[in-house]
């Protein structure tokens, strides 16, 4: 079964674990400690950190922060939440080269 890498916030991740660990996926959460806390019963491994997050990946699923959801501080900026979690070239370079990247877009 794939192994599957997700960053991001809200519900969209919680329903998209669910459905993937029932298909058998092996999935990773990524996201800043404050959005992506550990939870013994998430059935996935957490990583704050984008590149191991990604590291052999098959398929990458990014979503996109909700701020008008978030009620609290979660990041400083959205400068230093790019810096840190924005999927790039270099970052891509961790993952399988034949990674499926699914992406909210514009």
């Amino acid at each position: 079964m794939p192994s599957w890498a997700t960053s991001s916030t809200a519900a969209s991740p919680r329903s998209n674990l669910a459905a993937l660990r029932t298909l058998g996926a092996h999935v990773r959460l990524v996201g800043p400690p404050t959005l992506v806390r550990p939870s013994s019963d998430a059935g996935a491994e957490v990583c704050h950190d984008l590149r191991q997050g990604v590291r052999d990946a098959d398929v990458v699923m990014m979503l996109r922060i909700q701020r008008e959801r978030m009620s609290g501080n979660y990041f400083p900026t959205l400068d230093e939440y790019s810096t840190y979690f924005c999927l790039t070239k270099s970052v891509l370079e961790e993952a399988r080269k034949d990674v499926i990247i699914l992406h909210p877009g514009r």
